[in-house]
Protein backbone atom coordinates (compact mmCIF):
# COMPACT_ATOMS: atom_id res chain seq x y z
CA UNK A 1 0.00 0.00 0.00
CA UNK A 2 1.32 3.40 -0.96
CA UNK A 3 0.73 6.30 1.38
CA UNK A 4 1.31 9.89 0.70
CA UNK A 5 1.97 12.46 3.27
CA UNK A 6 1.78 16.11 2.95
CA UNK A 7 4.67 18.08 4.30
CA UNK A 8 3.64 21.45 5.45
CA UNK A 9 6.22 24.12 5.57
CA UNK A 10 5.65 27.47 7.07
CA UNK A 11 7.52 30.57 6.31
CA UNK A 12 8.30 32.65 9.31
CA UNK A 13 9.07 36.23 8.57
CA UNK A 14 11.43 37.61 11.14
CA UNK A 15 11.08 41.33 11.65
CA UNK A 16 14.13 43.47 11.11
CA UNK A 17 13.60 45.25 14.41
CA UNK A 18 13.15 44.53 18.11
CA UNK A 19 10.87 46.51 20.41
CA UNK A 20 11.22 46.85 24.15
CA UNK A 21 8.97 49.11 26.23
CA UNK A 22 7.58 50.63 23.01
CA UNK A 23 11.08 51.60 21.82
CA UNK A 24 11.99 49.81 18.61
CA UNK A 25 15.52 49.33 17.31
CA UNK A 26 16.55 48.01 13.91
CA UNK A 27 18.81 44.99 13.72
CA UNK A 28 20.63 46.49 10.72
CA UNK A 29 23.05 49.09 12.06
CA UNK A 30 22.57 51.36 9.03
CA UNK A 31 18.79 51.69 9.52
CA UNK A 32 16.47 53.51 11.89
CA UNK A 33 12.96 52.59 13.02
CA UNK A 34 10.31 54.83 11.48
CA UNK A 35 7.50 55.20 14.01
CA UNK A 36 5.17 56.61 11.36
CA UNK A 37 5.77 53.72 8.94
CA UNK A 38 6.33 50.96 11.55
CA UNK A 39 9.38 49.63 9.77
CA UNK A 40 13.12 50.08 9.43
CA UNK A 41 14.42 52.54 6.85
CA UNK A 42 17.93 53.34 5.67
CA UNK A 43 19.35 56.72 6.62
CA UNK A 44 20.27 59.12 3.84
CA UNK A 45 23.90 59.10 2.69
CA UNK A 46 26.17 60.64 5.33
CA UNK A 47 23.66 60.21 8.16
CA UNK A 48 23.91 57.85 11.14
CA UNK A 49 20.95 55.99 12.70
CA UNK A 50 20.00 56.12 16.37
CA UNK A 51 16.73 54.52 17.51
CA UNK A 52 14.00 56.28 15.50
CA UNK A 53 16.10 59.07 13.97
CA UNK A 54 19.04 59.66 11.68
CA UNK A 55 21.55 62.29 12.70
CA UNK A 56 24.47 64.20 11.24
CA UNK A 57 27.02 66.22 13.19
CA UNK A 58 28.66 69.40 11.98
CA UNK A 59 31.80 71.09 13.22
CA UNK A 60 31.48 74.21 11.10
CA UNK A 61 30.85 76.70 13.88
CA UNK A 62 27.53 78.52 13.60
CA UNK A 63 25.26 80.64 15.77
CA UNK A 64 22.16 78.89 17.12
CA UNK A 65 19.85 80.39 14.48
CA UNK A 66 22.32 79.59 11.68
CA UNK A 67 22.53 76.03 13.03
CA UNK A 68 18.73 75.76 12.91
CA UNK A 69 18.85 77.11 9.33
CA UNK A 70 21.60 74.67 8.36
CA UNK A 71 19.57 71.72 9.66
CA UNK A 72 16.43 73.02 7.91
CA UNK A 73 18.38 73.19 4.62
CA UNK A 74 19.10 69.47 5.08
CA UNK A 75 15.38 68.70 5.65
CA UNK A 76 16.09 68.07 9.30
CA UNK A 77 16.02 69.91 12.63
CA UNK A 78 18.47 70.71 15.38
CA UNK A 79 18.69 67.88 17.94
CA UNK A 80 15.94 67.37 20.53
CA UNK A 81 17.41 65.07 23.20
CA UNK A 82 14.38 64.81 25.45
CA UNK A 83 14.69 61.37 27.07
CA UNK A 84 17.53 60.00 29.20
CA UNK A 85 18.85 57.48 26.67
CA UNK A 86 18.93 59.96 23.79
CA UNK A 87 20.36 62.71 25.99
CA UNK A 88 23.18 60.50 27.25
CA UNK A 89 23.96 59.10 23.80
CA UNK A 90 24.34 62.58 22.32
CA UNK A 91 26.27 63.76 25.37
CA UNK A 92 28.98 61.32 24.24
CA UNK A 93 28.65 62.43 20.61
CA UNK A 94 29.14 66.07 21.69
CA UNK A 95 32.28 65.09 23.63
CA UNK A 96 33.64 63.49 20.46
CA UNK A 97 32.87 66.68 18.50
CA UNK A 98 34.98 68.65 20.96
CA UNK A 99 37.99 66.48 20.16
CA UNK A 100 37.45 67.17 16.45
CA UNK A 101 36.76 70.91 16.53
CA UNK A 102 38.12 71.96 19.96
CA UNK A 103 34.87 73.92 20.48
CA UNK A 104 33.30 72.99 23.82
CA UNK A 105 29.65 73.61 22.87
CA UNK A 106 27.16 71.67 20.75
CA UNK A 107 23.79 73.35 20.13
CA UNK A 108 20.51 71.56 20.85
CA UNK A 109 17.00 72.64 19.86
CA UNK A 110 16.10 74.55 23.01
CA UNK A 111 15.94 78.22 23.89
CA UNK A 112 15.71 79.96 27.24
CA UNK A 113 13.16 82.74 26.73
CA UNK A 114 11.52 83.12 30.17
CA UNK A 115 13.23 83.15 33.55
CA UNK A 116 13.34 79.66 35.05
CA UNK A 117 11.34 78.11 32.19
CA UNK A 118 13.47 75.41 30.56
CA UNK A 119 11.84 74.07 27.40
CA UNK A 120 12.75 72.32 24.20
CA UNK A 121 11.66 74.19 21.09
CA UNK A 122 8.59 71.91 20.88
CA UNK A 123 7.37 73.18 24.27
CA UNK A 124 8.27 70.09 26.31
CA UNK A 125 10.06 70.71 29.60
CA UNK A 126 13.79 69.98 29.76
CA UNK A 127 14.63 67.48 32.48
CA UNK A 128 16.32 69.63 35.19
CA UNK A 129 19.02 66.96 35.65
CA UNK A 130 20.16 67.70 32.07
CA UNK A 131 21.10 71.30 32.97
CA UNK A 132 24.38 72.31 34.63
CA UNK A 133 23.76 73.64 38.13
CA UNK A 134 26.19 76.50 37.46
CA UNK A 135 24.40 77.62 34.29
CA UNK A 136 23.76 81.38 34.24
CA UNK A 137 19.98 81.51 34.40
CA UNK A 138 19.70 85.30 34.67
CA UNK A 139 20.03 86.25 31.01
CA UNK A 140 17.18 85.73 28.54
CA UNK A 141 16.86 85.02 25.69
CA UNK A 142 19.60 82.42 25.40
CA UNK A 143 20.09 79.00 23.84
CA UNK A 144 21.04 75.59 25.20
CA UNK A 145 24.11 73.60 24.25
CA UNK A 146 25.91 70.58 25.58
CA UNK A 147 29.06 71.87 27.26
CA UNK A 148 31.77 69.24 27.46
CA UNK A 149 33.66 70.59 30.48
CA UNK A 150 33.16 69.52 33.21
CA UNK A 151 30.04 67.36 32.82
CA UNK A 152 28.67 67.54 29.25
CA UNK A 153 25.35 68.73 30.58
CA UNK A 154 23.37 71.56 29.00
CA UNK A 155 24.53 75.09 29.57
CA UNK A 156 22.82 78.36 28.66
CA UNK A 157 24.66 80.60 26.19
CA UNK A 158 24.17 83.63 24.01
CA UNK A 159 22.49 82.41 20.82
CA UNK A 160 25.00 84.42 18.77
CA UNK A 161 27.99 82.39 19.97
CA UNK A 162 29.39 79.92 17.45
CA UNK A 163 29.14 76.23 18.23
CA UNK A 164 29.04 72.72 16.79
CA UNK A 165 25.67 71.15 16.13
CA UNK A 166 23.74 67.97 15.47
CA UNK A 167 20.90 67.71 12.97
CA UNK A 168 18.28 64.96 13.12
CA UNK A 169 15.41 63.71 10.98
CA UNK A 170 12.84 60.96 10.96
CA UNK A 171 10.33 59.76 8.38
Amino acid sequence: MLTTSTITTSTRITPDFVCNNSVCNCLDSSSFYSTSQNKCLKCRNGWTPFRNICYQVFTTLRSWSNSVGHCNSLNSSLLLAEDDEKFNYFKLISKNLTSISSNQRTWVNAQYTSLNVFQWINGNTINPSFIMSLADKSNVPCCFAYYTIPSSLLGIYSCTQSSNGICEYTE
